[in-house]
């Protein structure tokens, strides 16, 4: 059984986590304002755009915070690795792809992709977290639905 500390520790990972893919999803609205909507005002749609990168270095916050407390909150090893994996996707986003616009266009146009993949990690973390948790609050130590968990024939 965890302590109340441990399991104080994994709901706020597992918070910010979907706190995390909350605010991709919220990027990709921006950017599509910024692109097709938010009026025909120029201002407007650089406001956007300006919205659009001032949340995406503020998001930031929420892998790094993730990633400390990843550890802090002894999840498995997988989930861990897979926050680590998503700290590096974010860092990889903000500062190679968002930075070479100017420079190398045809690789800051994978830029758009890679919020993709970030937000299908994003999902794929906090979904796992999530599971970690509720196992262990029923005891359990593997998903219900895996071949070791079912009764064995007699």
């Amino acid at each position: 059984m965890l302590s109340r500390i441990i399991l104080g520790i994994r709901l706020v990972f597992i918070l910010l986590a979907w706190l995390f893919v909350a605010g991709i999803l919220f990027q990709a609205y921006l950017a599509g304002l910024g692109l097709l909507g938010g009026g025909s005002n120029l201002f407007t749609r650089q406001r956007m755009w300006d919205t659009h990168i001032g949340l995406g270095h503020s998001i930031g916050i929420l892998p790094f915070l993730m990633l400390l407390l990843v550890f802090l909150g002894r999840f498995p090893r997988t989930n861990k690795a897979r926050t680590g994996l998503l700290f590096g996707l974010y860092i990889l986003q903000t500062t190679v792809f968002a930075m070479v616009r100017q420079d190398v266009p045809a690789l800051a146009a994978l830029h758009p992709a890679l919020a993709l993949v970030l937000f299908v990690s994003g999902l794929d973390v906090a979904w796992r977290s999530w599971k970690v948790v509720v196992m262990e609050w029923q005891g359990r130590s593997e998903p219900a639905n895996t071949p070791s968990s079912l009764p064995t024939p007699k």
